[in-house]
C-alpha cells in the first residue's frame, strides 16, 4: 500500500529517580504496544491501533530496507538539515508486547545525556498507510523532551532494574535463531534451515520483496477503481452493469452453479442420470435447499449402475464474453476477471 503519511509518536517517562547515578541507556525499546494506544498532541486528543500484522509489516519492511533505523535528536531527521545519530536500531522483533527494537549502540554523547537525565523519553516516526488505518514502517526514533504516548514503558531503566531482567549473549542468539526459525516456515524457506545466517537472510529478503511487490500491485489496481476490498470493486461493478447484462450474468452464474451441485450429486450416487434435469431445475431455483436435500439423502444408486458420475469435474469459474466485454470496460484484465470469479 502506499505510505504518504508520518506520524510522531512520543513515548513516556524514561527514568527510575531512585538511582540516578546508575541511569543505563537501554539495549531494547518497547516501540509501540498492540491494541489501542492514545496519545495527546498539540492538545488534541487522539488514539490508533497496532495490531499483530502492522508489527509483521513493519518488520518486513525493515528487513527489504536491508540498513540500520537510526534514533536522532529530535527529529532532526525529517528537517532536511544536518541530523546526527544519537544510536543506531539494528533490529526489530514482535512479542506479546508489541514491536520491540534493539538498539545496536549508542553514540557516546547520546549515553551521556541519557545517563545524567538531560534526554528521557523517545519518539517513533510511524509510517501509515494512504487511508490511515495501518502502520506500515518505522522511519526513525528520536530522542525528546516533550512526550505525548499514554503509558509507554521506561526509555532509560536504573541498573538494579535492569539487572531484574537478565540478558545473556547465549539468550540473544538463541532468540535470534528462533526468529529465524519462525520466518523460514512462515515463508516456505525451510530448504534453508541449515544454510550459512547471510544466506537464510538474502532468501528472506527476497521471499519478503516478493510479497510486498504484490501487495503495492493489488493495492494499486484497488486504487485505480478507488476501492479498498475486492467486495467493493465488486459491488461497484454490478451497480454499473447494464439491468439487461445484469440479468444475462446472474443467469449464467446460477446455471454453472446449479450444474455444478448437481454433478456433485451424480458423483455421490444421490441421484441417477434420468433425474438430472429435475435437479439442474430445482438447483437454479433455489440452490441452497438444493445442496441441503443432496446432503442429507443417502447414496441411493447402486455402485454398477451409470450414473453420469464418471462425467469431468467442473472447471474452474470463467467468464462469458458478456461478462468479459463488462469487465474489461473497467480496465480489468482476465487474470483479474478470473480472480473476480474464483471469489464468488
Amino acid at each position: 500500500m502506499k505510505t504518504q503519511r508520518l506520524a510522531l509518536f512520543d513515548a513516556v517517562e524514561a527514568l527510575a529517580e531512585s538511582q540516578p547515578a546508575k541511569r543505563t541507556p537501554p539495549k531494547e525499546i518497547l516501540i509501540v504496544r498492540l491494541g489501542k494506544n492514545k496519545y495527546t498532541k498539540n492538545g488534541q486528543p487522539g488514539e490508533f491501533e497496532f495490531s499483530e500484522a502492522d508489527a509483521d509489516s513493519v518488520i518486513a519492511e525493515f528487513v527489504t530496507r536491508g540498513r540500520d533505523i537510526v534514533i536522532d535528536y529530535e527529529h532532526q531527521s525529517l528537517q532536511g538539515g544536518p541530523a546526527p545519530a544519537a544510536g543506531w536500531i539494528e533490529s526489530l522483533r514482535k512479542t506479546a508486547d508489541g514491536l520491540v527494537a534493539r538498539v545496536k549502540y549508542w553514540t557516546e554523547q547520546a549515553g551521556s545525556l541519557l545517563r545524567q537525565g538531560e534526554y528521557r523519553y523517545f519518539s517513533p516516526v510511524l509510517t501509515f498507510s494512504r487511508r490511515g488505518k495501518s502502520v506500515s514502517a518505522l522511519h526513525s526514533v528520536a530522542l525528546t523532551n516533550h512526550p505525548a504516548m499514554h503509558h509507554n514503558p521506561a526509555l532509560v531503566a536504573a541498573d538494579n532494574a535492569a539487572d531484574a531482567v537478565p540478558e545473556t549473549q547465549a539468550d540473544n542468539k538463541e532468540q535470534k535463531g528462533k526468529t529465524m526459525h519462525e520466518l523460514l516456515q512462515k515463508l516456505g524457506l525451510m530448504a534453508l534451515a541449515d544454510a550459512p545466517p547471510s544466506e537464510q537472510w538474502s532468501g528472506v529478503s527476497n521471499e519478503l520483496k516478493k510479497l510486498l511487490d504484490s501487495q503495492k500491485a493489488f493495492a494499486d489496481f484497488l486504487e485505480l477503481h478507488d476501492c479498498a476490498t475486492l467486495n467493493e470493486l465488486d459491488t461497484k461493478i454490478h451497480a454499473m452493469v447494464p439491468a439487461s447484462d445484469k440479468a444475462q450474468l446472474e443467469e449464467e452464474l446460477r446455471s454453472r452453479d446449479a450444474l455444478s451441485a448437481v454433478n456433485q450429486a451424480l458423483r455421490a450416487r444421490k441421484i441417477s442420470a434420468a433425474f438430472k434435469d429435475w435437479a439442474l431445475d430445482f438447483a437454479k431455483r433455489d440452490l441452497k435447499a438444493f445442496q441441503s436435500w443432496s446432503d442429507a439423502a443417502p447414496s441411493i444408486i447402486p455402485d454398477n449402475e451409470d450414473t453420469d458420475a464418471e462425467a469431468p469435474a467442473p472447471q474452474a469459474p470463467s467468464a462469458s464474453d458478456a461478462e468479459r466485454a463488462i469487465f474489461r470496460r473497467l480496465g480489468l484484465s482476465d487474470k483479474q476477471i478470473d480472480t473476480l470469479l474464483k471469489e464468488k
